[in-house]
């Protein structure tokens, strides 16, 4: 959607202010099918990549939170689903005492033994923690912007064998029965990237690269033909699709005063923010 490089030229920093970032728009990956974008927009640029992104089918909006802060403080975003997941077994005999966690047996004198799954809530999906700056000039805001991305995959089943809760009860110091079970155990993958930035108040950064890729498997066979032991694989049929997602995280700092006012306008910015500075020519 947006192929090569967009390089924009910075406007002329105020004097005695440090210009750390150049602003602009630039594609990081070179696979069309997922648009991966990093950089620093002004207004009408941010409504121009929302606009494109809007149209792109596929493309959803997670959240658009608006959060207020000091200088200095950190705050945090997140757009997550929380999820109740298996985490352990905890294996108790009533009546004689004793109890097991994890692996390992534990013998006791009680009657019977329970086993109850140990659940956890954990949240799932981005997060964003967002620590800003206001420079000494009041123009500038240095951001340092942590986006993080968590996914639940499923349980490692290959490995469940390796980790068996096991208890066993008798009457005083004779063995009777053994209980035992397998405990898969939860897989997660997480991302997160950590950048600093410098900005102007009112301008956007535009974050990505946080892919996610979801193969999914679909099997297809005829009824009772696609059963048959050899001749039955003339009758399948399997695929596969792969998936892929890219957040795109857009974060536009302003300073206001303490009743909520913006604290500079249009007019009195370092820069234009309603013109689209000339583009630099992509060179190959």
């Amino acid at each position: 959607m947006f192929p090569g490089q967009f390089g924009i030229p910075t406007p002329d920093p105020t004097p005695g202010t440090p210009q750390l970032l150049t602003t602009g728009l630039r594609n990081l990956n070179s696979a069309p099918a997922v648009a991966t974008f990093t950089g620093i927009l002004t207004d009408p640029q941010f409504r121009v990549v929302i606009r494109a992104l809007e149209q792109r089918e596929g493309a959803d909006l997670l959240a658009a939170p608006k959060v207020t802060t000091l200088s200095g403080r950190q705050t945090q975003m997140s757009a997550v689903q929380v999820q109740s997941i298996v985490v352990g077994l905890n294996t108790q005999g009533q009546g004689g005492g004793g109890a097991v966690t994890g692996a390992g047996a534990v013998q006791t004198g009680g009657a019977f033994i329970t086993q109850n799954f140990q659940v956890s809530s954990v949240p799932l999906g981005p997060t964003l923690d967002v620590i800003p700056y206001v420079s000494a000039d009041g123009y500038s805001i240095q951001m340092t912007i942590i986006p993080q991305t968590t996914e639940f995959l499923g349980y490692d089943t290959a490995t469940a064998a390796q980790f068996v809760p096991q208890a066993v009860i008798g009457a005083g110091n004779t063995v009777s029965t053994t209980l035992a079970g397998t405990l898969p155990l939860p897989i997660f993958r997480s991302r997160q990237v950590v950048t600093s930035c410098n900005v102007w108040d009112g301008q956007t950064v535009v974050l990505g690269g946080l892919l996610t890729e979801n193969v999914k498997k679909h099997k297809d066979k005829v009824p009772v033909l696609g059963d048959l032991p050899f001749f039955g694989r003339l009758f399948r049929s399997e695929s596969s699709h792969t998936e892929k997602k890219n957040l795109i995280i857009f974060v536009t700092p302003r300073i206001i005063d303490p009743a909520g006012n913006l604290v500079h306008t249009p007019d009195n910015l370092p820069y234009d923010p309603n013109t689209i500075p000339p583009q630099k020519p992509i060179v190959k």
